[in-house]
């Protein structure tokens, strides 16, 4: 057992929302007061601080083969995100809201469906692959718990590339420390959140696990705080967990499931029997299927990317971060 707590911090009274009209919003970023966040039909949809919504691309945009998952934010205001769709790869969606290929192949090696892409403060860009396995993004996909074949790349200033760890099992999202020298990432299916060391040549090493994570946590979303811990988010469970990083225990922040949706998904796991379709058909009160979770500036607020909401729910983190929260 590595929870600090069986009760949940927050109640569900304490989420609102942002924006209206999205379509599955899986991933979510902050920017001076406004929010985007990935989108089935327009590629990035845009959230203003007074909750009008648009889309960046046009009606069409996106090709056959293309759906945008993990999402990351150029200076210049366009946007990269990785196709989780069967065409793979990493693709960018400029100011006038075109949709193109951007990366389509790591060292030779052609990009699968991609989960999520991470564009460090050197303006390198850091790759999730969850699975090379064939047919991997199919909606009744089996996942297998003694798979991993999931890889994090990075493609340097200079267009160069190469794969920099494998063997995960399920990558999902990644974040580096404010130093660059250790790079976080979720194990889906493995149910851990591991870190990497990082030199200047980032070359990954001293692989460690940091938490691992009991019934009814998939660690999907991660985000680091102020303080240097990490907030994940858990689909089916709808579970917002803080993991204190230098001891590997954590709290749950919020949750909200269905009883029979979930214990009908942990049984599946358990026997090798979990496919895709149970992260999008289990049953909440409110929030539905959370993926991905990052902070305001000032980190007093926290949004929470989905599967299946329409809108980005929100809730304040205020006296939760730091020292004071460890208790």
């Amino acid at each position: 057992m590595h929870t600090l707590s069986q009760k949940t911090v927050l109640s569900l009274d304490a989420v609102t929302t942002s924006g209206s009209g999205l379509t599955r919003p899986e991933s979510v970023w902050w920017h001076e007061g406004d929010l985007y966040t990935s989108d089935a039909k327009g590629a990035i949809a845009h959230v203003r601080a007074d909750g009008a919504t648009r889309l960046l691309g046009l009606p069409g945009a996106l090709p056959d083969g293309v759906r945008p998952n993990g999402i990351a934010r150029r200076p210049d205001g366009s946007f990269i995100f990785a196709n989780l769709g069967e065409e793979g790869g990493v693709w960018s969606v400029d100011t006038t809201g075109r949709v193109q290929p951007l990366v389509r192949s790591v060292d030779g090696r052609d990009l699968p469906s991609t989960n999520f892409v991470l564009l460090d403060e050197a303006g390198r860009l850091w790759i999730c692959v969850s699975s090379t396995t064939p047919g991997c993004s199919a909606p009744g996909y089996h996942f297998d718990r003694a798979e991993a074949t999931g890889y994090i790349a990075v493609v340097d200033t200079d267009g160069s590339s190469r794969i920099v760890a494998d063997h995960i099992g399920w990558t999902n999202e990644c974040r580096l420390d404010p130093t660059g020298t250790v790079l976080y990432v979720n194990e889906t299916i493995g149910r851990r959140m591991i870190r990497f060391d990082v030199n200047e040549r980032l070359e990954l090493s001293n692989r460690q696990t940091v938490a691992e994570f009991e019934s009814g946590i998939w660690p999907d979303g991660l985000e680091l705080d102020a303080a240097g811990d990490a907030w994940i988010t858990s689909p089916i469970s709808n579970r917002v967990v803080q993991v204190f990083t230098a001891t590997g225990r954590y709290r749950v922040i919020l949750e909200d499931y269905d009883e029979e949706s979930l214990r009908t998904a942990e049984e599946a796991f358990q026997r090798d029997a979990f496919h895709r379709t149970h992260f999008y058909r289990s049953k909440a009160n409110f929030l539905k299927h959370l993926t991905s979770l990052t902070f305001s500036g000032d980190q007093r607020t926290a949004y929470l990317g989905s599967l299946n909401s329409d809108a980005v729910y929100q809730f304040s983190v205020d006296g939760l971060i730091g020292a004071a929260a460890r208790g």
